[in-house]
Order: structure tokens, then C-alpha cells, then sequence
């Protein structure tokens, strides 16, 4: 066939399989989701129950104060959704929720195309008991302005990618709930990132630097970061601290000897720095610290992510009033229910 043939074909293709909602629509059971553009118009909702298999080949758009949920209530369907297809775009200004919780059976979330732009709510929840969720966003061009969480009943192998090749922009808030986030991009932006119950912050190099502006706050005391300790040296904003949470990195910090420290807190800026060997990363965690309350320990920072043997310092004693505050970031929400 033609070239000039081929091409007119394909735009009928695409004519036909996008999808405009523009009333509130409720879909039970299996459906042929299948399609290209889904545009969800402002102010209605779109709900899929029970539908095993989503594919976008096109771009997602939902509108303000609109909502697109994808939900599986049965223990025998896990959600596998997908947005195929590098030059389509993702934007959300209002509430996008894929919610398999109820699922035995990991969730697939991968979502690609060349831009993801969220100045709404999106909400990523699978099990996690069983098998590895997939939880991905991985657009070329990145932007979260608004509220992005994942969550999982149960701490598992599987981690958060977000971003691809590109630095991403948060502005907004992520948080984590039983998840680990490992980094694979640059991070800019004044945002949040809530490191949740039994969760984790991986930051994989720091070729790849996150902005002094980002705050990453530890909001339990079983949430951790581990930082790479062979790269170039970092200060993270730090809040929350305390209670038993972890700061550590990739290798043991050095034995505590008249010649070595395994860590250093200075009162006075109030950044703790961790050292392994002739490597440090500085952790800006506020001031009022009882040094003789910093504790070196085995860094377990859960999931399939290694411990680490004299990886890791905990603060045992309560988060100090000086500490970093956390003004930059929004309390986490519950899973929205779908229509």
C-alpha cells in the first residue's frame, strides 16, 4: 500500500477509537477498553469496575473537578493499565484513581508517552502480598503540581519509577505508603515527597541531584532514605527526623575510632552528615538534636532493597522543635471510593 494511502488510514483508526466522556459513566464487568485519545470532560466521572485489561494508545486528559477511576473489588482481578505510545501526554486536573487493593493479585501500572503534567489528584494502590507490582510514570517530560500518591497493603519487591532520562518537577506532593521510590532522574522543584509507613527514598546518584528546595519528610518511625554513598557528596532537606526513622547509605559508615567518625551533627546549621570511607552526603534536619540520642545501626530499608551493615543512623528520641519543618508539604489522603 501507498504511503498516502497508509496515512489517512491511520487517522481514521485514531478518529474512531478516541473516546470523549461527557456524562457521568459507570462500566461493570469486561470491557473492550481499548482505545486511543480517553478525554474525560470537566465536571462528570468515568468509572471502570472489575475490568482486568486497560490500554490507552493515545494521550489521557481528565478535566477539572471531573474523575477517571479504574477499580477492581473482587480478589481475583489485578489491575493491568497502560498508556502505550512515546509521542501521547498525560494531564490531570482533576482525580485520576486506579485502585486494586482489594486484589490478591499484583497490579501493572505503567504509564509512558512524552509528558505528564498532574495539577489534580492521582491516587496508584495495588496489594502487594503477592507477586511485584509495577508503579511507573515514566513520560520524558515530567511535571506534578498537584497531589500523587501510591500505596500498597502489603511492603513488596516492587518499586516507584517516575521521570525517564529528563529531571522531573515536583512541585507538588508524592507520598508513599509501603513503597519504595528509587530514583532515576534529576528532581527539581520545591515540592514534598511523604515517605510513608514502612517506606523508603532511594537516591540512586547524585549525578542526578534533587533541589536543596525539595523536602523529603519521614512521617513515620519506620520510614527510611538511602542515599548512594560512592558519588559526589548532597545536602537533602530532611524533615521529621526522629523516633526511630533511618538516614543511612549504600555502604557502612566507618567505625567510630579516634581517627574516624561514622557520622558528624552540627548543632549550629543542623545538618548531619553520614560518612563511609572519604564519602559523605549532608542531611539538613534542623537544630535541637541530643547528639548522644544519634544511634548507628543495620540499615534495613525493606522490600528486596539490601541492608546494610552499620549502614544507617537513627535518632532515638522524639522529633526536636527545631527540626526542618515541613512546610512545604500536604497531609496524605485516603484512597478516593469510585462511583
Amino acid at each position: 500500500m501507498k504511503l498516502n494511502n497508509i496515512l489517512p488510514a491511520l487517522m481514521l483508526l485514531a478518529i474512531v477509537y478516541a473516546v470523549t466522556i461527557t456524562e457521568d459513566t459507570i462500566e461493570r464487568g469486561t470491557i473492550n477498553l481499548d482505545v486511543g485519545d480517553l478525554v474525560v470532560a470537566p465536571g462528570v466521572y468515568y468509572s471502570i469496575i472489575n475490568n482486568a485489561l486497560t490500554t490507552i494508545v493515545g494521550s489521557l486528559n481528565v478535566g477539572a473537578g471531573s474523575g477517571f477511576y479504574v477499580s477492581s473489588t473482587t480478589s481475583l482481578i489485578g489491575l493491568t493499565i497502560a498508556l502505550a505510545g512515546v509521542i501521547n501526554n498525560i494531564r490531570n486536573d482533576g482525580t485520576i484513581a486506579f485502585n486494586s487493593l482489594r486484589s490478591l493479585t499484583a497490579p501493572t501500572y505503567q504509564l509512558a508517552g512524552a509528558s505528564f503534567v498532574n495539577n489534580g489528584q492521582m491516587y496508584l494502590g495495588g496489594d502487594g502480598s503477592n507477586a511485584t507490582p509495577v508503579m511507573s510514570i515514566t513520560s520524558l517530560l515530567w511535571t506534578n503540581n498537584g497531589f500523587l500518591s501510591f500505596y500498597q497493603n502489603t511492603r513488596s519487591g516492587g518499586v516507584v519509577t517516575l521521570g525517564a532520562v529528563l529531571p522531573i518537577t515536583n512541585a507538588g506532593q508524592i507520598c508513599l505508603f509501603k513503597e519504595a521510590y528509587v530514583q532515576t532522574t534529576a528532581i527539581n522543584g520545591a515540592g514534598c515527597i511523604t515517605v510513608g509507613e514502612d517506606s523508603t527514598v532511594w537516591i540512586q546518584n547524585s549525578l542526578l541531584a534533587v533541589s536543596e528546595d525539595q523536602t523529603i519528610y519521614l512521617e513515620s518511625p519506620s520510614s527510611a532514605i538511602r542515599v548512594e554513598a560512592l558519588s559526589l557528596s548532597q545536602t537533602f532537606e530532611v524533615a521529621g527526623y526522629g523516633n526511630g526513622n533511618l538516614i543511612g547509605l549504600s555502604l557502612p559508615l566507618n567505625l567510630d575510632t579516634i581517627l574516624l567518625d561514622p557520622f558528624r551533627y552540627d548543632a549550629r546549621t543542623g545538618v548531619l552528615t553520614l560518612i563511609s570511607g572519604i564519602f559523605t552526603q549532608n542531611f539538613q534536619i534542623g537544630t535541637g538534636y541530643t547528639p548522644s540520642l544519634f544511634e548507628v545501626v543495620n540499615a534495613n530499608y525493606g522490600g528486596l532493597i539490601t541492608t546494610v551493615l552499620r549502614g544507617g543512623v537513627v535518632y532515638n528520641g522524639p522529633i526536636p522543635a527545631g527540626s526542618t519543618p515541613a512546610a512545604n508539604c500536604r497531609d496524605c489522603q485516603p484512597f478516593p471510593d469510585a462511583p
